[in-house]
């Protein structure tokens, strides 16, 4: 499994929904706080943690916003009180390259803000269609991208990850019999599997098992059953209509063991061909028995 990347971000600012935003960055395991800008002079050189009523975290809060963009964050958690200076603030972080998310950007935008200004605005806009003319870092935002999908969800991270969770659950659920209490010897909305399924099979497709055609078989009816939409998904992983005409021409009308039927059809894809078979008899177009002793 590939290892999982950390991100290295700064909050900035730390008031009702900066502090919150600060806790969720410190406790997330895929996030590494390396900065925390404040405005208050009283919490400078304070804790993160102390911040937010978490631990110590030895990142200690700065009032020098040089100081925490010279850290050259993955990315920069904007949660500013004063709106008023959002949009220049917003620049300044992405015209250094620095990736931003913030909680105030639509009061800074909207339209009638009184505090937004044509100058603010532009230089937001400036910063931002930099991507659109630096083909390196459109590349490079790019790569970041792919190498965060086959990190996090590539199918083969994705499927240990559920491996892992099943057994987790496994452990549980053997370590606390609470988990798994016995249940009644009659469950009406649990019926008995090997009851409800006595039946099933009725006959089982050896090799030495006979098929037969049912009486009303014939190729038009199973082009008919095969264009219904509860069978079109499977027609890549059932033989070929040819191959279907192939079966019919060699049984005939008398019973054949599946030996002798795959023999007689001479090359052919044997997993495909039984495949086929079975689907004939559940569209009821081919009676299979049990050899007689």
């Amino acid at each position: 499994m590939s290892a999982r990347r950390t991100y290295r971000v700064v909050q900035w600012a730390t008031g009702s929904v900066g502090a919150s935003a600060l806790r969720a960055i410190i406790e997330h395991p895929d996030l590494e706080l390396v900065g925390v800008l404040v405005s208050d002079p009283s919490k400078e050189g304070r804790d993160a943690g102390d911040l937010c009523g978490v631990g110590s975290t030895g990142v200690v809060a700065t009032r020098d916003v040089d100081a925490v963009l010279a850290l050259a964050p993955d990315c920069v958690c904007h949660c500013p009180r004063n709106t008023s200076e959002t949009t220049d603030e917003m620049a300044a972080i992405l015209e250094r390259g620095i990736n931003v998310v913030s909680s105030v950007l639509l009061p800074a935008l909207y339209p009638d803000a009184r505090h937004v200004t044509p100058r603010s605005t532009q230089r937001l806009a400036q910063a931002c269609a930099r991507l659109v003319d630096d083909a390196g870092l459109r590349r490079q935002l790019g790569e970041n991208g792919r190498q965060r999908v086959r990190a996090e969800f590539d199918w083969t991270v994705v499927f240990e990850r559920y491996r892992a969770l099943w057994r987790e659950l496994g452990e549980r659920r053997r370590a606390d019999a609470a988990l798994v209490p016995t249940l009644p010897v009659a469950v009406p909305d649990r019926l008995d599997p090997f009851e409800l399924f006595a039946s099933y099979p009725t006959v089982q497709l050896t090799p030495t098992a006979l098929v037969e055609l049912a009486p009303d078989a014939s190729l038009a009816l199973l082009r008919q059953y095969r264009e219904l939409a509860i069978n079109r998904f499977a027609h890549a992983s059932l033989p070929t209509l040819e191959e279907f005409g192939q079966i019919f021409g060699s049984i005939e009308s008398r019973p054949m063991q599946v030996d002798e039927l795959l023999d007689a059809l001479g090359q052919c894809d044997r997993p495909t061909l039984l495949r086929g078979l079975v689907w004939l008899s559940k569209m009821d177009l081919l009676r299979i028995s049990a050899a007689e002793q």
